[in-house]
């Protein structure tokens, strides 16, 4: 539900009245409020693949910054390590087997 119908990464009640939130990460409200954001755990997948490259920048040289990246992006559904400092963001929903030994670290 909240995944297909928000565009961001969390939404924020406050008062009576809910906002959206741009960023993934989650911070201490003095004011009382309540946040709910969209999953950031990314599950490991050894020789596989997601098809289809994300919009727009799409290739980083560290996990870590694609990672980030890709809990930014509406399209991406995770990081497919091609070699060992190229990470790139796909948005597709297949996992495929890799006969190149990729990994694939898939949002879940």
């Amino acid at each position: 539900w909240y995944q297909r119908r928000v565009r961001g990464n969390g939404i924020t009640l406050e008062g009576s009245k809910y906002t959206l939130r741009k960023g993934p990460e989650i911070k201490t409200s003095s004011k009382g409020e309540t946040s709910y954001t969209k999953c950031m755990n990314f599950c490991v997948l050894t020789n596989s693949y997601l098809s289809g490259y994300s919009s727009g920048k799409y290739q980083y040289y560290t996990l870590e910054k694609a990672k980030l990246q890709c809990l930014y992006r509406q399209d991406c559904k995770g990081v497919t390590q091609e070699a060992r400092d190229k990470f790139t963001l796909r948005s597709g929903d297949k996992i495929r087997p890799s006969a190149d030994g990729e990994t694939t670290y898939k949002l879940c």
